[in-house]
């Protein structure tokens, strides 16, 4: 039995060099079908090394479907000039687009760390024990990567995360079904469905639920329900909001019972120094004044996420990719400048750039395009943040100076009194001087 075999290429994947029909070539000037030629080039070489179809491009360009390949085909007969203009506005902003991605460093994988250890050590007591437990930690200091990756790496972890839109008992139902798989449509056996795969996976369960401070009381009250009939571990995990919910004298009887089934508490709102340092390293950044400043950095509100992105706003004004050269954040230069003085000279030089592109496109009498506008008010806000994390670093600069003036102001005063005590024949002290009236 013969079988017939398709080989042709799927519809809209061949990037075939277009030639323009006779009406094509009739109806348009020659400078919009010379420009139409260099579009079309432009097109299929991006297309081509981003593996990007006719549908996606169409798609990203915002162009219609059968007006795109018209005019890709060079079949077009309607004004030419307007779809040219779009497709360059297109093609520019992806160039450009491209090469920002290309500044900007992917964050580390997942780092091993304490506060991870101790996060996986208190979701794994929970999963062995079917317990409760509460986990309360500062932001930005990976409590949710831990979380993703402990149900990443362990059988039966269910992580969901809790919005203000699904606070409540139905809400939350909806988010926990749709982790474990769960297709209910009726709300009132969704808490028995629930229950029911629960059971068919018998012990060793875990759900995890994300940013718990968002939860009302009586959604709480139903993971109670589920550890009790079930035995399922539940894990609580949010902010501080979630840790003082339970330490309340007088949270009534319903607050009793939940506070009596918490079987192990974590709870921690600044990083770990040793954490800080080894997040600084995964970004392969080892000079001894940069890792100093980010060090600063992580100790203050939002921890590894401040650093995270403190780096990525140096690294796309400084206009490198991860291969810092030497001197920047990547490689250690010996007495090396400060990341201050780096941000410094940043922004500097990128505020005399523009300045001089501005300049000069003015002397021409040509206006910025949208892109062009647009990526001026990028850059702007990118040295604006820069700018901003130098005040704060001064800042932080003066009032250590100010700090130490002080201190040698207050030793100076003690020890020109000390040389004024005022002694008697035997040596002893009469009065100390303090160079009041006599």
């Amino acid at each position: 039995m013969n079988t017939h075999v398709t080989t042709s290429p799927a519809v809209g994947s061949t990037w075939d060099r277009p030639t323009p029909s006779r009406d094509f070539a009739a109806k348009h000037s020659p400078e919009d079908v010379s420009e139409w030629r260099r579009l079309t080039e432009r097109v299929i070489e991006i297309a081509t090394a981003n593996g990007f179809n006719k549908a996606e491009v169409q798609r990203r360009a915002g162009m219609k479907e059968g007006t795109f390949s018209q005019w890709f085909a060079g079949t077009y007969i309607g004004r030419l000039e307007p779809f040219n203009r779009q497709m360059r506005n297109w093609l520019e902003a992806f160039e450009e687009g491209s090469s920002l991605a290309a500044t900007i460093p992917q964050s580390p994988d997942y780092i091993t760390t304490r506060i991870g250890r101790e996060i996986f050590e208190t979701l794994h007591w929970a999963q062995m024990t079917a317990d409760m437990v509460m986990i309360t930690i500062g932001a930005g200091m990976g409590k949710t990567a831990a979380c993703r990756r402990y149900a990443a790496t362990r059988p039966h972890v269910f992580h969901a995360t809790i919005s203000p839109h699904t606070r409540t008992v139905h809400g939350m139902l909806v988010e926990l079904a749709a982790e474990l798989d769960v297709r209910e449509l009726n709300p009132a056996k969704l808490t028995r469905a629930i229950g029911a795969k629960l059971t068919r996976m018998g012990g060793g369960t875990l759900l995890i639920v994300d940013e718990a401070q968002n939860l009302v009381d009586d959604a709480i009250n139903q993971l109670r329900h589920f550890m009790d009939i079930y035995q399922c571990g539940i894990a609580l995990v949010g902010n501080e909001e979630v840790y003082s919910r339970f330490s309340k004298t007088n949270g009534g009887p319903s607050y009793a019972q939940l506070k009596r089934r918490i079987g192990k508490r974590l709870k921690r709102s600044k990083p770990h120094l040793e954490d800080i340092r080894a997040y600084i390293s995964a970004w392969g950044i080892v000079a001894e004044d940069c890792v100093t400043f980010l060090t600063g950095v992580g100790q203050k509100g939002g921890a590894l996420g401040q650093i995270e992105k403190t780096v990525k706003l140096a690294y796309m004004a400084a206009g490198t990719g991860p291969e810092a050269p030497e001197g920047r954040l990547g490689k250690p230069r010996r007495g090396g400048h400060a990341v201050s003085s780096v941000l410094d000279i940043t922004a500097s030089s990128e505020i005399r750039a523009l300045h001089n592109e501005i300049q000069a496109r003015a002397m021409t009498g040509a206006d910025l395009s949208i892109v062009e506008m647009r990526i001026v008010t990028d850059r702007l806000r990118s040295i604006g943040s820069l700018v901003h994390l130098m005040e704060q670093e001064l800042a932080v600069h003066r009032l250590g100076e100010a700090g130490r003036e002080g201190r040698k102001a207050l030793e100076d005063a003690a020890t020109e009194t000390l040389t004024h005590l005022t002694l008697d024949p035997e040596g002893k002290v009469i009065r100390p001087d303090f160079g009041g009236r006599g």
